[in-house]
Formats: structure tokens, sequence, C-alpha cells
């Protein structure tokens, strides 16, 4: 029996990056989507959604096998919305809020929790992608800022 390989968001981002066009890019995006891909972007693309806290969070990058951290961050992907204005708890401290958020990027592929941070803190990628690669080959995603 054969394990299917599970590749991780940013292994699908950087194969994106990697493509040679626009069209081989938005081609590679509509193959990889699926709704936690969708959830992570949300954090990137909709222009409504904003981290509430900046402050620096000291984590320590999770040493798990690869093909386990590969999946972590689809199961993260609902949770990270605690920790931006669209959060639907509120009134949870901001230590409280902190400390789950150091939780998950323990817990996800290194490379992952750097993509992450990176949303958190300047909102961009790590790669070099067009907003536009992903509202073309996804226009059925209405809430991501067009361009």
């Amino acid at each position: 029996m054969t394990s299917k390989y599970k590749m991780s968001f940013s292994e699908r981002l950087k194969l994106i990056s990697d493509q040679k066009n626009k069209e081989d890019k938005i081609r590679i995006i509509k193959t990889l989507v699926d709704n936690k891909f969708i959830e992570v972007m949300d954090l990137y693309l909709d222009p409504e959604i904003e981290f509430l806290d900046n402050d620096p969070v000291n984590y320590i990058p999770s040493t798990e096998p690869k093909e386990y951290l590969n999946v972590r961050l689809e199961q993260e992907s609902k949770n990270l919305k605690l920790f931006t204005n669209k959060t639907i708890h509120p009134n949870i401290t901001k230590s409280k809020r902190l400390a789950l958020y150091k939780e998950i990027l323990e817990s996800i592929h290194p490379e992952d929790a750097i993509l992450i941070e990176k949303l958190r803190k300047e909102k961009t990628l790590p790669y070099r992608l067009k907003p536009s690669y992903f509202t073309e080959a996804l226009p059925f995603v209405e809430n991501w800022k067009r361009g």
C-alpha cells in the first residue's frame, strides 16, 4: 500500500511561483485549490481581514516528520481566523490569543509558520505571486480583492 504525499501549503505556493508564466501559474492554482487553501489565502486576499496583534511571537519550529506536518496548516486553517478581526470569539484575552497562535505555529510545517507570520506582520507572501493570479484562477471567491 502506498501513501499519497500531501504537499505543505508553502510547497504549493512555491510550485505556483516556480511556473514560468501567468497561464501556468493559474493552471496550477486551479489544480491545487481546496476549501482549506481558500481559508488560508483569505488571510492574504480578503481586504477586510486584519490580524489583531502584531506582537512578536517566540515559537519553536516543529521537528515532527514532514509527512505529518504537511497537513497541519490545513487542519488549523479555520482556527487562524481567531487571530483576526473576523474572529467568532472577540472577548478572548490578548495573552490567550497569542498563546493559541504560538501553539499553531509550533504545530505546523516550519515553512508554513514563516508564511503565516509574514501574512500576520506584512499581509504579504514570501513568494512572487500576484493577487490577480488567484482571483483570476478562482473567480468564485468574491471576498478577495481584485487586481
